[in-house]
């Protein structure tokens, strides 16, 4: 054999899983002359069998083998066998690059190094990702030497690598010069051997490449746990500083080996286990759900299966995933503590536990708000370890190091080393601090000059007066007053406002209690109790003579958990009855307490301000649970008067809550002054205040996702009033909600409930009942969304009103024997709902009925018995049981309150923007108009709606909103409404009959319904998209392995070496001419975010940016670039007119050669089409909601012969008008897949219309074809060229247009097609 070049020396442990292929990376090497020495340290798997087999097929393999004494002296024997001239170390489980060996020793060579460096990289075998580790090779410490010792850079000789030794390859003259060794430890025995060649080589070179693959994950080796053991790191190190001393080259290198020696340090102590910390979790899980078993089982057994047996994705089974195969299926999703936590808090919210389980139940109430109910030992907190833990061992170890490691206990600044560790690990800003640096916009902090370190925090910063200064800048303001701050919810005077505002709504036969039973109420028993119940609200009224012992379920207006209290005075009153505190000191403290995460800072404070308090005192404060803020300011409850118009009394907020019964809904309502009182203050606090529009969102604290809409909004009334002129009046719309209790809740079938409630029946009661429904067989559900067949099932076939048994066969029959009645009549109350206002009576009882309230006093004394059994089982809700049994009439207040309901306002975004119009349009009437009545509207007079349809439904509910909410407005306006007179407010009465007001025709049916109608069906309406420079993240902040076209993880590390960011935010895009060669094309080119706004204010970096930014797009180099239309910045949703079909631009695709082209065309067919899509719609929802659902042709009107037509609706659509200029059109497809279509099934066919359908909206990804022979993504609209050329292929006028807000205003361009 040839002279040996290099010695690759190669511990072994246990590595039979990886060893081969470490192996085979050194055989395949390029350069030969090697000899690879394997030392075996007494493995006890396959090991050594492996080794032997290679070495008999490859001579240049020597075993050594010895017993198990680790990788120090494993490699030591290792290095007494070598031969070569260079030396290198490779662990079993990691693999060299193949030329890795043939490039070090070329470089060692040629400048006769000592040491040769080179890059690395991470493989996870875990996710199997590759990761460079710039910490390998710190080029940016070296600078431009190519050869370098520790003379050139003494304060970074030792982090310019990893303290490893297989990134490097070594002279074995200078290891022997040297007398270099490994220590003989299991852990960090290789710091010694690297850390002092570093710090001794003369000559020290590199090569900038990665050419090892260190491996990470499950590793079994004899640096399995390549390892963390803070004695053994500190026994290390201790060994390399009196080296270091020994030879006299400590000083020198001090600074680098003190920062490598906290690395170490905080890698080591993150390595110290939690065991004791995963116990206590552990037994904390155990016993709470020991409690929480308890407490279902005690109060609510029938939810038990609920919380711990069904497949859900909220409860204990899904949050635990203790699950059985049977079930695990259906278990869509892990259920995180948040949603459990949610899920617990509204089941076991309704418990009202017995006096000797109330200590036991608030605890476990308030953990679950902290979340701190049930933890896990795993969660997406493990990462952090308890602070004890650290601060103990840390503390150990460092007192241990500082016997041999003389420099933790050297004292700089008037702290030692340690110290500063110490300090490192502890430290963490308060909150009440915030960012440190003063040029902050977001800085309030209070400091002196100079740098701030974490052993020198507490002399730089003012604590209080950063504490101040927080309070002040956090501190909301009032929902009503602007200016004013809010109070903490936890106030004395907030919580009273809670409670009264609670207790005000209470209502015996649906009458206001008196107003002294109220104030009795809260005398006897919120002064005295933390906790009020529903049954102690009940006993109180009965002993005082208020509500009949008999019928306690006419109490309504509270839940059965009353939520406010006066926790605070409460937990005050000790301080308060012995004038240890004032009130006024009390809000002080409260105010101050609701701030604080850190309650020794509480306590700090309360010892500086009040030294009167006791210790005991101030313990007890500091524990008093006090947290949040409300949204109402002191000033508004108690310094704010208004009067009541009936009356004459004058009071404030708070006051008129406690001599009267009103809420303070009622209080802002045209009964009071109040909110004229508000409106004043307003005006006065914002006359003369020149803000912004940005700076006056901010200050009503408006969050980001509902300030888009307001300037949207704003801008089209800036239109409308150019056009027009100012407006008479503006009409909001407000959203419509769903029920509280059913938000985020996917409810049974229909089918379902009835089953559920027939289980807690006898079996002899609902027999027929139940056969009835078997009788339906499949179609069961469909035939239980008639809502006269349900009510006939819930109400056990008779009719509410006279028990009288119902014929099924009659019913479903249609016959007009039966009627649905509402329970309040729609003439006054616009509730619709069949859980709370509907029921199946005969039509006799329903004519004699008519729209009279209560139900006739015979109904009521014959049904109550059977009402209640019905309430008691469930099948009617608590609302409707009241309904049925209340025995007096409206009152005026709760007529005006019914309409009122019609016309006011919700949202925050409602709110803000009605605000803003009314300051800017004082004389302006804002009418609100909730979106229910125009839903109504339509239904009545057949306007269809479907979303899938087009996106002009926007505009014509816009419309609708005017004119109904015009009519509602004027007719119940109390300028001349009077609640005695009678009136409707269904829609259907009202809209089909002449309204009139003072003699004024408000709407007259039969001239203005049929032009409401013709102008609704019209789709002549405006689309605008608004065009806008891109804000929001630079790009993708996962970053990705290396490679082109990726942004810098910092400036200067190449992104095909170090990897980068991708997926970058364009800002906005601009056409670009360039030269490539011979080669001219004009291009839209996009811009990236992170560089858009240096682009448009510097003309020479807009250039070269371009240039570059084109380079990595076309992956060649570009001679020139020039911009032909100018540096006019096409934004985001810039609208293009290609060859007439409208299409906006909303990013890039394929890294910048393809653009994004959104269709903005809007669909427009007969009208008959808009009603049977929506039908199409709802059939695909029922199946999509329901597997087990029966399509029913006769029930759900969709059927084939129809699909068929408007399939070729379609087909025509695309040949014909302007969508056969559409982008990607995928006519072709549809007519060689018209055979495929006829072919599927009634429901597959809606499926595919309704994909197709998206054909004809915004859709750019494209939509699943497959049925019909596309593909999954057909139609996509990603792949439009940026190369302006291309488009001349399929275009021959292509234009940008300019439009307003509103659409009424557009600027069209030249065709831009002339500058290709």
């Amino acid at each position: 054999m040839s002279e040996i070049k290099v010695s690759v020396i190669m511990p072994v442990y246990n590595a039979e899983t990886y060893l081969e292929e470490a192996i085979e990376c050194l055989i395949c090497q390029t350069l030969k002359e090697i000899e690879i020495i394997c030392v075996d340290d007494g493995s006890t798997d396959r090991s050594l069998e492996i080794l032997e087999e290679y070495s008999k097929r490859d001579d240049r393999i020597k075993i050594l083998h010895q017993r198990n004494l680790y990788a120090g002296v494993a490699r030591n024997n290792g290095l007494k066998q070598a031969n070569g001239e260079f030396v290198i170390f490779l662990d079993s489980d990691d693999l060299f690059e193949r030329g890795l060996l043939e490039k070090t020793y070329k470089q060692g060579k040629k400048v006769n190094a000592d040491i040769v460096l080179f890059g690395g990289e991470c493989f996870n075998v875990d996710n199997g990702e590759h990761k460079e580790r710039p910490d390998f090779l710190r080029k940016e410490y070296i600078g431009d030497k190519s050869v370098f010792s520790r003379k050139d850079i003494p304060e970074k000789i030792f982090n310019i690598t990893t303290p490893c030794p297989w990134t490097k390859l070594y002279s074995r003259k200078f290891i022997e010069r040297e007398k270099l060794q490994f220590q003989e430890l299991q852990h960090t025995n290789d710091a010694f051997f690297v850390l002092l060649s570093l710090a001794l080589a003369n000559k020290i070179t590199y090569i900038d490449e990665v050419l090892i693959s260190y491996r990470i994950g499950q590793k079994n080796n004899l640096q399995s746990v390549k390892s963390k053991n803070p004695e053994m790191f500190f026994e290390a190190y201790e060994q390399v500083f009196d080296a270091l001393n020994e030879k006299g080259i400590y000083e020198e290198v001090k600074k680098s080996f003190i920062e490598v020696t906290l690395a170490g340090c905080v890698y080591n102590i993150n390595s110290v286990k939690t065991k004791e910390a995963k116990v206590k979790i552990y037994e904390q899980h155990k016993a709470d759900l020991k409690t929480l078993k308890y407490f279902i089982r005690k109060y609510c057994p029938t939810k038990y299966d609920m919380v711990f047996r069904e497949a859900r994705n909220d409860n204990y089974v899904a949050y635990s995933y203790h699950v059985n195969r049977e079930i695990a299926d259906q278990i869509k999703s892990k259920a995180d503590i948040e949603t459990f936590s949610k899920f617990l808090e509204k089941t076991v919210g309704i418990i009202q536990p017995d006096e000797e389980d109330e200590a036991v139940y608030q605890e476990m109430c308030e953990r679950l708000v902290l979340r701190q109910f049930l933890p896990k030992q795993k969660n997406t907190d493990n990462r952090v370890i308890p602070h004890q833990l650290y601060e103990y061992e840390l503390k150990k170890i460092l007192d241990n190091a500082s016997e041999y490691l003389p420099f933790l206990k050297q004292n700089e600044d008037g702290i030692s080393n340690k110290d500063k560790i110490l300090s490192v690990f502890k430290f963490k800003i308060p909150y009440y601090v915030g960012p440190l640096n003063t040029n902050s916009d977001f800085a309030w902090i209070q400091r002196k000059a100079g740098k701030i370190l974490p052993w020198n925090f507490q002399s730089m910063i003012d604590d209080d007066a950063s504490e101040e200064a927080f309070i002040k800048k956090m501190t909301n303001q009032c929902t009503y007053l602007p200016g004013e701050a809010v109070l903490p919810k936890d106030s004395l005077c907030y919580q009273k406002f809670m409670v009264l505002n609670e207790i005000n709504n209470l209502k015996i036969d649906g009458r206001k209690i008196p107003v002294e039973a109220k104030q009795g109420l809260y005398t006897c028993l919120f002064l005295k109790y933390k906790r009020v119940k529903k049954k102690q609200i009940e006993d109180y009224l009965i002993s005082n003579g208020y509500l009949d012992k008999n019928r306690r379920e006419s109490l309504s207006g509270i839940d059965v958990t009353i939520k406010s209290s006066l926790s605070s005075y409460l937990s005050f009153k000790r301080l308060l009855d012995k004038k240890i505190l004032s009130e006024q000191e009390v809000e002080r403290i409260i105010e101050r307490s609701s701030y604080a995460e850190d309650k020794g800072r509480v306590g700090k404070w309360l010892r500086k301000n009040y030294p009167d308090l006791s210790d005991e005192d101030v313990t007890y404060i500091c524990k008093i649970k006090i947290k949040d803020f409300g949204r109402l300011s002191r000033k508004f409850l108690t310094g704010m008067e208004g009067v009541c118009k009936a009356t004459g009394e004058i009071a404030t907020i708070i006051n008129m809550m406690w001599e009267t019964n009103d809420n303070l809904m009622e209080l802002l309502s045209e009964r009071y002054t109040f909110v004229e009182t508000i409106d004043a203050c307003r005006k006065e606090y914002y006359t003369g205040r020149k803000q912004t529009l940005e700076e006056r969102l901010d200050e009503m604290y408006v969050s980001n996702a509902v300030r888009k809409p307001i300037y949207r909004t704003l801008d089209i009334v800036k239109d409308i009033e150019k056009a027009f002129g100012t407006p008479e009046k503006i009409f909001v719309e407000m959203a419509r909600g769903g029920l509280p209790e059913q938000k985020g809740r996917r409810t049974k079938s229909r089918y379902q409930q009835i089953l559920d409630y027939y289980a807690k029946c006898r079996e002899e009661d609902v027999r027929d009942l139940k056969h009835q429904l078997e009788t339906m067989g499949e179609y069961v559900d469909n035939r239980l969304q008639s809502d006269r067949l349900f009510l006939y099932f819930m109400q056990f076939g008779k009719s509410a009103y006279s028990g009288t048994p119902i014929s099924i066969e009659r019913l479903m029959a249609g016959s007009k024997e039966y009627d649905i009645d509402h329970i309040y009549p729609q003439a006054y109350v616009k509730d619709d709902s069949i859980i709370n206002n509907k029921v199946l009576v005969l039509s006799e009882e329903n004519g004699a009925k008519q729209d009279v309230y209560p139900i006739k006093a015979e109904i009521r004394n014959q049904m109550q018995s059977t009402w209640a059994y019905w309430h008691h089982l469930g099948t009617i809700s608590d609302e409707k049981y009241k309904r049925l049994i209340r025995s007096t009439p409206f009152t005026e207040d709760e007529k005006y309150g019914f309409i009122n309901r019609q016309l006011t306002e919700t949202s925050q975004s409602t709110k803000v923007v009605a605000e803003l119009l009314k300051e800017r349009f004082p004389q302006t009437i804002i009418v609100y108009s909730k979106a229910g009545l125009v839903s109504e509207f339509r239904h009545e007079f057949d306007l269809y709606k479907s979303r899938t349809y087009n996106d002009l439904h926007h505009a014509v509910d816009a419309y609708l909103n005017v004119v109904v909410g015009n009519v509602y407005h004027m007719r119940f306006s109390r300028q001349w409404f009077r609640v005695e007179s009678r009136y409707s407010v269904k829609t259907k009465t009202l809209f089909t009959h002449t309204v009139k007001c003072q003699d004024q025709i408000v709407w007259n049916k039969e001239e203005m319904l049929p032009r409401v109608l013709k102008t609704a069906k019209k789709n002549t309406a405006h689309f605008t998209k608004y065009a806008s420079f891109k804000t929001g993240g630079l790009f993708d902040q996962q970053p990705v392995k290396k490679g082109a076209n990726l942004i810098p993880l910092k400036a200067g590390l190449p992104t095909e070496k170090y990897g980068g960011y991708n997926k970058a935010g364009v800002m906005f895009f601009i056409p670009v001419r360039y030269k490539a060669g011979k080669k001219t094309a004009l291009m839209i080119l996009s811009v990236e975010l992170i560089y858009g706004k240096r682009f448009l204010e510097d003309a020479s970096f807009a250039k070269e940016y371009a240039k570059d930014r084109l380079q990595r797009i076309l992956g060649k180099k570009v001679d020139d670039v020039t911009f032909p239309l100018g540096m006019r910045p096409w934004k985001v949703n810039t609208v293009l007119s290609l060859d007439g079909f409208r299409a906006c631009i909303t990013g890039v695709a394929s890294g910048g050669t393809k653009l994004i082209a959104q269709p903005i065309m809007q669909f427009s067919s007969d009208e008959y089409w808009k009603y049977y899509l929506k039908k199409v719609e709802r059939l695909t929802e029922k199946v999509s909601n329901n597997p087990r659902y029966v399509y029913d042709v006769d029930y759900d009107v969709v059927q084939a012969e129809d699909n068929l037509k408007l399939y070729d609706l379609y087909i025509d659509k695309l040949q014909n008008t302007i969508y056969k200029k559409r982008i990607n059109s995928p006519l072709q497809l549809l007519i060689d897949g018209r055979e495929r279509f006829m072919g599927c099934n009634v429901i597959e066919q809606c499926q595919v219309l309704l994909n197709i359908h998206q054909v004809f909206g915004r859709m750019t990804a494209g939509c699943n074809l497959e049925k019909i022979g596309g593909k999954a993504h057909s139609a996509a609209t990603v792949s439009f060229s940026s190369t302006m050329s291309n488009w001349k292929k399929n275009y021959s006028d292509v234009r940008i247009i300019d439009q307003s807000a509103s659409g009424l205003w557009e600027v069209v361009s030249d065709n831009i097609l002339e500058y290709v």
